[in-house]
C-alpha cells in the first residue's frame, strides 16, 4: 500500500523510524537534475500558459522520477524542530509532491514558488513547526480551501457518502507510537468533527471522464480506532490524449518515486491487496485564488498578467 504519513499525519502503517532510515534512491526527475536558474526558466515558461491545469501538468511531469522520502521538508536550517529544507523538488513524499506542483503552477518565477510553498504549508504569520498544517482533514485541506487554491468538486462527479471523523473520540494515549510521527508532542491535536464528501470506486470509474485535468484525488480509508488518520494518499488525476486516465503520485511502496499509473487499475489493485479498506475518494480542483487571505509573506503577484481564472 502506498504510504505517505511522515509529519503530515496522512498515512497508515509503520514507517521507518526516521526519514534517515529510508533507503536512499537515485533521483531520476528532470527538475532534480536542474540548477536554480534552469528551474526558474521552466517556471517562467510555464507561466505563459493560460490555464492552471496545464501548468500543473507541465511541472508535475518534470518531477516524474523524483525519489521518495517520508517528510522531506521542514522549517529550514534555522528551524527549532525540523531543519529539513523549506523547498526542494527531490526527494518528495505524496504531500510535498502535490504542494510543490501547486506552488510551481501558481508562480511566475522561482522566488515566488518558494513563497507559495510557505503559504501552502503554514498557517498564520510564522514559519515554524507548530504552524505547519500537519493534519489532512482538520488543517491541510481546510487551509488550502481557505486560501482558495483547492475547491471540492466531489459531488459534481457523483453521489456518495460523507466521511465523518470525530477527533474528540480519538484515543490519543492508546495510539501506538508507530502510528505517530516524530515530535508529535509538539503538535496541536485537532478537535471536533471533520466532514468530507466521498464517492465510491465504482462511481469514480463510471464518471472518470468528468474529472477535470489536474484534479487532486485524496484516498480515504475506513475508521480504525487506533489510527488517527483517514486520508492515506493523494496525487493528481491526468487525462492523456490516448484516452487513458493516469494517477500521477509519489509512490512509496513498489516504486519509491513519482510515477504515472493507470488510475482505475491502481485503485482496484490497492483495494484488493490492502488490509485497510478503502472507503472512497475525494476530489479537489486546483484553481487560482484571485485574492490571498492570511498574513504570510505575499507572493509578489497573485497571477501573471497572461493568466485569467
Amino acid at each position: 500500500m502506498t504510504r505517505c504519513i511522515g509529519l503530515a499525519l496522512l498515512l497508515l502503517y509503520a514507517l521507518p523510524a526516521s526519514a534517515g532510515d529510508y533507503p536512499k534512491l537515485r533521483d531520476r526527475s528532470k527538475y532534480g537534475a536542474m540548477d536554480s536558474n534552469d528551474i526558474d526558466q521552466q517556471i517562467r515558461s510555464a507561466a505563459k500558459f493560460r490555464h492552471l491545469p496545464r501548468r500543473i501538468l507541465r511541472h508535475s511531469a518534470q518531477m516524474v522520477g523524483a525519489n521518495y522520502r517520508p517528510d522531506p521538508l521542514g522549517e529550514g536550517a534555522s528551524g527549532q524542530v525540523d531543519v529539513d529544507p523549506r523547498f526542494q523538488l527531490a526527494p518528495v513524499d505524496c504531500v510535498t509532491f502535490v504542494e510543490s506542483s501547486l506552488a510551481l503552477a501558481l508562480s511566475s518565477d522561482l522566488p515566488q514558488a518558494k513563497k507559495w510553498m510557505d503559504r501552502l504549508r503554514y498557517s498564520g504569520s510564522q514559519i515554524e513547526f507548530s504552524r505547519r498544517n500537519h493534519f489532512m482533514l482538520s488543517q491541510w485541506l481546510p487551509h488550502l480551501q481557505r486560501q482558495r487554491v483547492l475547491r471540492d468538486i466531489t459531488r459534481k462527479i457523483g453521489a456518495g457518502e460523507t466521511l465523518v471523523h470525530d477527533y474528540d473520540k480519538v484515543p490519543w494515549t492508546a495510539v501506538p507510537e508507530r502510528f505517530l510521527p516524530a515530535n508529535f508532542a509538539r503538535m496541536s491535536r485537532p478537535t471536533g468533527q471533520a466532514h468530507l464528501p466521498l464517492i465510491s470506486l465504482d462511481t469514480l470509474e463510471d464518471n472518470v471522464e468528468k474529472i477535470p485535468n489536474g484534479t487532486v484525488l485524496l484516498l480515504a480509508r475506513v475508521l480504525r480506532p487506533h489510527i488517527p488518520v483517514r486520508i492515506s494518499h493523494l496525487g493528481f488525476v491526468m487525462h492523456q490524449r490516448s484516452g487513458r486516465t493516469i494517477f500521477r503520485h509519489a509512490s512509496q511502496e513498489g516504486w519509491g518515486r513519482v510515477v504515472d499509473e493507470d488510475l482505475i487499475a491502481y485503485l482496484r489493485r490497492l483495494d484488493e491487496r490492502s488490509r485497510w479498506a478503502i472507503q472512497g475518494v475525494n476530489l479537489q480542483a486546483p484553481r487560482h485564488p484571485g485574492t490571498l487571505p492570511g498574513r504570510l509573506s505575499e507572493p509578489r503577484q497573485v497571477a501573471t498578467q497572461s493568466w485569467l481564472p
